[in-house]
C-alpha cells in the first residue's frame, strides 16, 4: 500500500512540474533551430525534417587525424541523425526522440528554448520525471568537412 502511495505521489509532482513549466511565462521560447554545443564539446544542428524537426551530429572534437567515430552499428557519426520526429508543443517546446550514438539507446526527449537562449535537452524513459536534462549552448564557431570544428 505504501508502494502504491509512493508512486502515485511521484507521478503527481511529475505532472505538477510539466504544468509549471509550461506555464512560465505564457509565450513561446525561441525556435530550436541551428547548432548547439554539447557538454561533450560536439555540436548538433537541429533543422526542419518534414513536418518535424531533427537533430544531426555536425561538429565532432578530436584530434588532427583522429578518425571519425562510428555509432554502435558503425556508421560514421558525421551527419548522424540523432533526434528524430520532434513535434511542436502548445507551450513552444518540441518532443520527439534521441538515440545515444555510443550505445544505440534511445530515449523520449524534450527540447526548449530558455530565456537566455540555450537549448535545454531532457532525455528520458516513460515519464519526463526519469530523466536527465543537459544544457546546450548556441555553437558560434566554424564547422570544417567531416564535421571538423574550427
Amino acid at each position: 500500500m505504501i508502494l502504491w502511495h509512493l508512486r502515485f505521489l511521484a507521478i503527481m509532482v511529475g505532472v505538477i512540474a510539466s504544468f509549471g513549466v509550461a506555464a512560465q511565462d505564457g509565450q513561446k521560447n525561441e525556435s530550436p533551430l541551428g547548432l548547439w554545443q554539447t557538454p561533450g564539446g560536439g555540436v548538433v544542428e537541429i533543422s526542419p525534417c518534414g513536418q518535424f524537426i531533427c537533430g544531426q551530429i555536425a561538429g565532432i572534437p578530436r584530434a588532427r587525424g583522429e578518425p571519425i567515430p562510428k555509432d554502435s552499428t558503425g556508421r560514421s557519426q558525421c551527419r548522424l541523425t540523432i533526434i528524430r520526429q520532434a513535434s511542436e508543443g502548445s507551450d513552444g517546446s518540441w518532443s520527439g526522440e534521441i538515440t545515444d550514438p555510443r550505445n544505440g539507446t534511445q530515449y523520449h526527449v524534450n527540447l526548449r528554448v530558455d530565456d537566455q537562449g540555450s537549448l535545454h535537452v531532457r532525455g528520458y524513459i516513460l515519464l519526463p520525471l526519469l530523466g536527465q536534462t543537459q544544457i546546450w549552448p548556441r555553437y558560434t564557431g566554424r564547422i570544417g568537412p567531416e564535421c571538423t570544428l574550427v
